[in-house]
């Protein structure tokens, strides 16, 4: 019998090519989120003055379908200024923290995570989405990255549901109806949330405004507007 020295070799250079077009297939089909829903929290207001403390994002596919949450905790910059009005307002205690990443980690971890998850650059959902944009833009240039980082990593595409409250306010004054929004807040009483019945989320957290920017989103194609 005749045994072919090199038929150990080939097998395992051919399982190996097999392996790497699993890995392939598997890299390419878990790009499959279109939209990327985020929300921030800060000690305040201002991006070149305050801190980002949280981030929470939603990634969802081309139906709004959920495939992915995360939330990060941001340890404070002890040189920015904290405006207490603002943290009474996000509940968030400075001293009473769970465990947290540093702004250069969450970078990392923020970029990563968009580029493992979309095809090309996802189109964002948020509530005032220029808030959030200015806060993450101001901790990648903190921490090293240029404007041009994130604008890569976000590109110029965005749904803000706030500004798509004052359209739909503009179409009904336009045909002589009541707004349906006359607050364009999300948690505020009467705001976006009471108005198109989105409960059971924690307004003032990352991730819990997202899960109800998403919902508002729906909404707004369910009432019609």
């Amino acid at each position: 019998m005749i045994v072919n020295k090199s038929f150990p070799l080939i097998f395992f250079v051919v399982l190996a090519l097999l392996s790497f077009i699993v890995y392939l297939y598997k890299k390419h089909m878990s790009k499959n989120a279109k939209y990327l829903v985020i929300d921030t929290e800060a000690t305040g207001l201002h991006p070149t003055k305050n801190c980002l403390i949280q981030v929470g994002v939603i990634l969802a596919d081309k139906d709004l379908n959920i495939l992915q949450e995360q939330v990060w905790e941001i340890t404070a910059d002890p040189h920015s200024e904290i405006d207490p009005v603002a943290m009474d307002i996000n509940g968030i205690d400075l001293n009473n923290r769970g465990f947290q990443i540093s702004q250069l980690q969450f970078c990392k971890e923020f970029i990563n995570l968009v580029k493992d998850n979309f095809e090309q650059s996802p189109i964002v959902i948020a509530q005032f989405y220029p808030f959030d944009y200015a806060y993450l833009d101001a901790i990648f240039c903190k921490n090293g990255f240029d404007s041009r980082d994130i604008n890569e990593v976000l590109g110029n595409n965005f749904i803000d549901t706030k500004s798509l409250a004052y359209y739909f306010n503009y179409k009904a004054e336009q045909n002589n109806l009541a707004i349906p929004f006359p607050i364009t807040s999300l948690s505020k009483e009467g705001g976006l949330a009471d108005k198109l019945e989105v409960f059971d989320f924690q307004a003032h957290n990352a991730l819990g405004d997202c899960r109800a920017t998403l919902e508002v989103l729906k909404k707004y194609k369910i009432a019609g507007f």
